[in-house]
């Protein structure tokens, strides 16, 4: 019979506790205080770093084959070309000529109003692509374009791809 009575306050502290699921959230209830969880840290981390990916920063820019490039470069529409890890070209396109009636499919600044680039296009041979640019500028010696050289590096694949072996141990 004494094991019984010892029993019974258990049930009815479970049932108080139930009654009240949200009680530390609300400074209801018997004090106590909700404990900070640190894996919170590490979800918000996990969300920022996976939303950053997905941000366009420099706004979206359109694809151009040689034929198009080429006659923007002998017009002197191109303001400059980056070549970006020896992967793709970006082609930025002076901001006078971007009112002109074939520039209009292109957006001239991104959602954070940084100014991105008009197109983009994809190299085969870097040293190759130099040549053509210089050649198929000889006609206009007015405004010439020279190829700039950038390396990009993705922090955000990089992080996220050390992190989830991290997480696994």
């Amino acid at each position: 019979m004494s094991e019984h009575n010892k029993e019974e306050p258990k049930q009815n502290k479970d049932t108080k506790e139930s009654s009240n699921l949200f009680s530390n959230f609300t400074g209801k209830g018997d004090g106590n205080k909700p404990k900070f969880n640190f894996y919170w840290i590490y979800g918000i981390l996990a969300v920022v770093f996976i939303g950053i990916q997905f941000i366009n920063w420099g706004g979206t820019a359109k694809q151009t084959n040689w034929k198009d490039l080429k006659e923007m470069l002998e017009s002197g529409d191109v303001e400059k070309v980056v070549l970006v890890n020896k992967e793709f070209a970006e082609i930025y396109i002076r901001p006078e000529k971007l009112n002109e009636e074939k520039y209009k499919d292109v957006q001239n600044e991104s959602a954070f109003g940084q100014k991105g680039a008009q197109y983009y296009y994809n190299v085969a041979s870097p040293e190759k692509f130099i040549e053509q640019v210089d050649e198929a500028q000889s006609v206009n010696s007015i405004s010439q374009v020279y190829v700039e050289t950038e390396n990009r590096h993705n922090w955000g694949t990089e992080i996220i791809s050390w992190i989830f072996p991290i997480a696994l141990i």
